[in-house]
This record gives C-alpha cells, sequence and structure tokens, in this order.
C-alpha cells in the first residue's frame, strides 16, 4: 500500500478534548468526571468521533478525519513487521489489554495489573513513531466499513471503504486479550455503538 503523506495524533482523543467540542457544539456527550480528563474519551459512537473531527476541521482550519485502516496499521506498525510494534511477544505490561501472546508464553508477570477500564492516555512507552496506547487501551474508530475480505496486491493511497454494515475498528482494548491488539488484528463494530471500550484518534491528512 503506497499513502499519501499524513501525522496521527500521538495519542487518543481525551475526555477534555471531547468535551471541549460538545460544549462548543452542543452535542450531547458523556458526562466524564474531572479526574477522567485524561482519560481516553468513550461512550461515543462513529458519528460522534466523524463530528468531532469536522468541527477541529473547522476550528483550525487544516484538514482532519478519521484514519483508514492502512493508515491505522501503517502508523501503528511504525515501519515494523512484527506482531506488536514492540516485538513478537506481548504481555500485559506493556500495554493496557490482558494475557499474553503467544497464548503459551512464559512471561514473569504476565499477568498484569489488576484494573478495569481504560488508563489515562500516555500510560505505556510509545512506538516508533512516537504514537501511544497503538495496543490496548481503548479499541479506535477508522474511516472504513470493515469488509472481512481486504484486496491484494499494490493500493495506491485507497479511500476508505463506503459500503458494509458496520465500521473497522483497530487496537483491540483493555479488556482484550492480547491475540486481539495485534497490529493485524481487526473488528466489525456497529456505528451507533457507545462503549467505554471505544475511542479514536485522529489523521492531519488530505480529503479523500
Amino acid at each position: 500500500v503506497v499513502l499519501e503523506a499524513y501525522s496521527m495524533s500521538k495519542h487518543e482523543v481525551t475526555a477534555q478534548q471531547y468535551r471541549v467540542f460538545a460544549l462548543t457544539t452542543g452535542r450531547p456527550a458523556p458526562q466524564y468526571r474531572e479526574e477522567e480528563s485524561n482519560l481516553p474519551a468513550t461512550h461515543v459512537s462513529w458519528d460522534d468521533a466523524t463530528a468531532y473531527t469536522e468541527w477541529l476541521s473547522k476550528k483550525t482550519k487544516r484538514r482532519f478525519r478519521l484514519p483508514t485502516e492502512s493508515e491505522w496499521e501503517y502508523a501503528a506498525r511504525a515501519e515494523t513487521t512484527s506482531p506488536f510494534a514492540f516485538g513478537d511477544y506481548a504481555d500485559a505490561f506493556k500495554g493496557n489489554f490482558r494475557g499474553v501472546y503467544p497464548v503459551d508464553a512464559r512471561v514473569a508477570g504476565s499477568r498484569g495489573p489488576d484494573h478495569y477500564g481504560p488508563l489515562p492516555v500516555g500510560s505505556y512507552e510509545p512506538n516508533a513513531f512516537r504514537l501511544y496506547d497503538i495496543h490496548g487501551n481503548v479499541a479506535e474508530w477508522t474511516a472504513d466499513f470493515y469488509n472481512g475480505r481486504l484486496a491484494g496486491g499494490s493500493l495506491l493511497d485507497p479511500h476508505p471503504r463506503g459500503e458494509g454494515r458496520r465500521i473497522a475498528v483497530r487496537g483491540g482494548s483493555w479488556e482484550d486479550l492480547a491475540t486481539r491488539v495485534r497490529c493485524a488484528a481487526r473488528d466489525e463494530i456497529r456505528a451507533d455503538t457507545k462503549s467505554n471500550a471505544i475511542g479514536f484518534r485522529v489523521v492531519l491528512a488530505p480529503a479523500f
């Protein structure tokens, strides 16, 4: 896949950032507590996330949008070819997810911290592109409708898939096992879903 130049936000959009958008536009928003300001914005549907990017574009006079699946995966991998940006193996001390990968791996303390829900953005080491929470924390909406059969061959800056019944989400979340937070892992979610395990990040990129 050949992509046009783009930039991706280093963190998932935070509750505080989303609160400003909601207050400015009058759009309904989750009731985030003050101590949750640096958590990822969750309980946000795909339409909500898209509206945020449109608002941010008008506010900054720059073109923000959700990433395509291709853009998300390229940024997540950070020029690696391993299952994770940090290598072939994963344990729950490397990101906000559960368990280990491979499932039979013997990793000291692999069970990880015992907590529920997302953590503040930037709680773990970033990948080589300085992007945080690529693996776990909250799954992230993309611009693409989900298709179980991706196109093969060479693709030049593919536009998002506009046909389908559900939206592709990437990265996995705090409630997923390590196998579901790999760079290549994909999931399909209804566009109107609002969950504490789904958020989003934005890209500064050419319009489609």
